[in-house]
């Protein structure tokens, strides 16, 4: 049984660093478009009142 677990936490660990350069890649694409739509000439991506903790942002490749 403990070889069983240990097999799926090793390929849960290998999923996970699999991810990391991408998640960092989105991170750094992220941060340079925010950097791009900065300042009062940008466009307004979002509109509502203000007063929402939720965003939704819709990333396409």
């Amino acid at each position: 049984m403990q070889m069983v677990a240990a097999a799926k936490l090793r390929r849960a660990q290998e999923a996970a660093e699999s991810a990391r350069p991408y998640a960092v890649r989105m991170a750094s694409v992220l941060a340079n478009a925010a950097q791009m739509v900065s300042g009062e000439e940008a466009p307004r991506l979002m509109t509502g009142t203000g007063k929402s903790d939720v965003h939704l942002l819709v990333v396409c490749t």
